[in-house]
């Protein structure tokens, strides 16, 4: 986990000490090295220092810098995630102790005066309004942290932050380092008369052996999956060193948020539009293996709940579903535990509870964050209840929250277990 302005004693980096901080000497070793700064407290946490470089200098009318972590600080301002000036310096600088296992992506919101004064003013509900208004108008990446943005859907992409522990992330290292070959892929539009929009469609296959023999995989929200986040050149390069099995991938793209939560959420519209028009149309402009049982499903968020609805209402053709920090609450948006939840919000768990029937035929791998708080329990929930429908369960508590970076990482360990099965 993360902890804020902790009294924890960890050592203080060695250039806050020196007497040319800020300088442009100063900001050119430190942007040499790489930020943010790592520092081990013992064998389970570290010291993370951030630094931001105010642009206008002592002249800014900037007081301080939110340091937003997805999913972690992803709150109105709180002075223990401010960013504080150095005196006398352009330097914006804060610190916390984490686990060193932890990944994380975060962006910089710098502050005025007048934006403190506004939010101490404002209600709950409009503070979290200005918050992600902040967030999508006047955040920034870290430019002296050296691997590449991550994508955040609908958010602004976060620079990426590993814990010296956090371990080797199987593919995205190297393509992290540029060193990737590039996998070609088709794209096509869906246009659909039943649901009334239209999308982008992404397909590639990895592998060598005939198409025929190969799984399809159908990843939901495929835009935030494209090309531009490395995922096709990652599996493409884990297939090729034999880690992943053969397959062909659907990145399906979503239509905007509103028209995400409709489809996601427990609709069957999408999915029997799904195989009534977009399969054939796949099938006539890229070719498709048969389906019957061959299908694996991914999804985070609601789209980890669309992905296990389908593997549960289209047996026929889904056998294997990923859900990455599945939305198991919803409709209950008080997001209680089962044991707590609202009486009247009947819930996809509690749909499984009700059945009679075994559900043998599904496996099931499910990931989700230590930070993600009741979210964790859902999940736990749906695990347990579809495990004792005798349905494989495979169930991951990773160090990290609602964010991109965990999930890319834990998307390719399900293709791992799932595919390889």
């Amino acid at each position: 986990m993360v902890t804020y302005n902790s009294t924890v004693r960890a050592r203080r980096p060695a250039c806050l000490a020196k007497n040319n901080v800020g300088s442009d000497r100063w900001w050119a070793e430190l942007a040499r090295k790489g930020t943010p700064l790592q520092t081990p407290v013992d064998d389970q946490r570290v010291r993370v220092d951030f630094f931001w470089r105010d642009p206008q200098g002592l002249a800014s009318d900037i007081a301080k810098v939110q340091l937003v972590f997805h999913s972690v600080s992803s709150e109105p301002p709180r002075e223990v995630s401010l960013l504080k000036r150095v005196a006398g310096t352009d330097v914006f600088h804060a610190y916390v102790i984490m686990q060193a296992s932890w990944r994380a992506s975060y962006r910089f919101i710098p502050l005025t005066t007048a934006d403190l004064d506004q939010k101490q003013a404002r209600t709950r509900v409009a503070g979290y309004e200005q918050h992600y208004d902040w967030l999508q108008h006047q955040s920034f990446t870290d430019p002296c942290n050296h691997r590449p943005d991550i994508s955040n859907a609908s958010l602004p992409s976060g620079s990426p932050l590993h814990g010296l522990e956090a371990g080797y992330e199987l593919g995205w290292e190297e393509w992290d380092r540029g060193e990737l070959l590039s996998v070609s892929v088709h794209t096509l539009t869906w246009a659909s008369p039943w649901l009334g929009n239209e999308r982008n469609v992404t397909c590639f296959e990895t592998g060598t052996t005939d198409l025929s023999d190969k799984p399809v995989v159908t990843l939901l929200d495929g835009e935030c999956w494209s090309k531009a986040s490395g995922l096709p050149d990652v599996l493409n390069f884990l297939t090729q060193c034999k880690l992943l099995s053969p397959a062909v991938y659907i990145m399906v793209g979503s239509v905007g948020a509103e028209q995400r939560v409709q489809e996601f959420t427990a609709n069957d519209d999408f999915w029997l539009a799904f195989f009534e028009e977009l399969i054939p149309k796949l099938k006539l402009e890229f070719g498709l293996p048969p389906l019957a049982q061959n299908m694996l499903v991914a999804g985070q968020e609601l789209g980890g709940l669309s992905a296990l609805q389908a593997g549960l209402y289209w047996p026929q053709y889904i056998t294997k579903v990923i859900s990455l920090s599945g939305a198991f609450w919803w409709p209950d948006k008080r997001r209680e535990p089962l044991a707590k939840a609202d009486a009247n919000s009947v819930r996809l768990m509690d749909q499984v509870m009700a059945s009679c029937s075994p559900l043998a035929q599904l496996s099931v791998y499910f990931a989700a964050g230590e930070g993600e708080r009741t979210l964790l329990a859902h999940n736990e929930e749906m695990a347990y209840v579809l495990q004792h429908k005798q349905s494989k369960v495979l169930y991951e508590n990773y160090a990290g929250g609602h964010d991109w970076l965990s999930w890319r990482s834990s998307l390719i360990r399900g293709l791992s277990a799932l595919l390889d099965n």
